[in-house]
């Protein structure tokens, strides 16, 4: 990225400059009148042009998050099966055991399919947790949510920024 002191758009970088251009010229277009509509619509489009910059990345974590949930959602059955039996009865022990073997079989194939998750995680600046047991998606899945948010918001102000020429 280069720095400029003065022109906002040369702060940007290449694909949000190439966004820039694009709402820029459909502001140009004519349009609504009333300036409560020029804001309306103008956040519309800068929004549309966050979503072209965020989606991809965004959709990179989507797919790499559901190879891991398949396994998960398997788990999580097995761990409430294995609960849910009562030990008591010669039955139950056998569903405890059963369930508990199933559930140490999936484990290594959970942690097999986080792994590229982790790898992509870390290129785009994510934390990665150190050690993942298998079911605590849901924590990983907040942090990569809270992740792409910030990055919108990072994209909005700068684009938003370079449109009304100063700086957020």
């Amino acid at each position: 990225m280069r720095r400029v002191v003065g022109k906002p758009e040369l702060r940007l970088g290449k694909k949000l400059l190439s966004q820039l251009g694009a709402v820029k010229r459909q502001l140009r277009k004519p349009g609504p009148t009333t300036i409560a509509q020029e804001i309306k619509v103008d956040n519309r489009l800068i929004h549309d042009a966050v979503d072209k910059l965020v989606g991809p990345t965004q959709k990179g974590f989507n797919e790499l998050l559901s190879n891991v949930e398949v396994y998960e959602r398997d788990y999580r059955q097995r761990k409430e099966l294995r609960d849910g039996a009562n030990p008591d009865t010669p039955r139950g022990r056998e569903a405890i055991a059963y369930n508990q073997a199933e559930m140490n079989r999936l484990e290594p194939k959970i942690i097999r399919k986080c792994e590229p998750l982790f790898v992509y995680m870390q290129e785009m600046g994510v934390s990665v947790p150190r050690e993942y047991k298998p079911g605590s998606l849901p924590v990983l899945q907040a942090k990569i949510n809270k992740f792409l948010e910030e990055k919108r918001k990072a994209h909005y102000a700068a684009l938003l920024g370079a449109i009304t020429g100063r700086g957020r």
